[in-house]
């Protein structure tokens, strides 16, 4: 384990039970993941902690859209199982499923889309496409985070995941 993801911990720590679960939620999403290769006959290359919390790096043969879908449905499944015992777990699991099929790279939704244009495109047409629609998708995101910062005096998770996602996706075209 690296020193990202205790800070992780501590973080979540500090800002009690949502963060735990959110934490559990994101562990799920993964596990949906992890267990899609191995239903597939595969297995991860590399399984990780990090400032993200788990990481499971996938073999590039096993890289398809089930795999992709995998994590996103775990997190349907699982807010459809909890929603009576545990609202706010089945919401945040809602979220994550949701966000995550957000189409920006490196998301399981960005991932699908370059899967898709990859099959429908030639490569160059493929990469402007996809730059288009993240940007812009980032743009909303962002423009939505601001708005919420600025609404709630203070909550400023879905600003910095959007900044997160941008620094990703400026990786992927310098």
């Amino acid at each position: 384990m690296r020193f990202p993801f205790f800070a992780l911990l501590a973080v979540s720590a500090m800002f009690g039970e949502w963060s735990f679960w959110a934490l559990v939620a994101a562990l799920l999403h993964e596990m949906g993941h992890l267990a899609a290769v191995l239903i597939l006959g595969g297995s991860p290359e590399r399984i990780e902690t990090g400032a993200a919390g788990l990481c499971i790096t996938i073999p590039e043969r096993y890289r398809t859209a089930p795999i992709f879908a995998a994590g996103p449905v775990a997190n349907i499944l699982t807010a459809v199982v909890f929603a009576p015992l545990s609202p706010r777990f089945a919401a945040i699991n809602i979220i994550m499923g949701l966000m995550n099929l957000f189409p920006t790279p490196p998301l399981d939704g960005g991932k699908l889309m370059q899967l898709i244009l990859q099959k429908t495109a030639n490569q160059k047409t493929a990469d402007r496409i996809e730059a288009a629609v993240s940007f812009s998708a980032l743009a909303v995101l962002l423009t939505a985070g601001i708005y919420i910062l600025l609404r709630s005096k203070g909550n400023f998770s879905l600003l910095v995941v959007g900044l997160w996602l941008f620094y990703k996706l400026m990786r992927n075209y310098i």
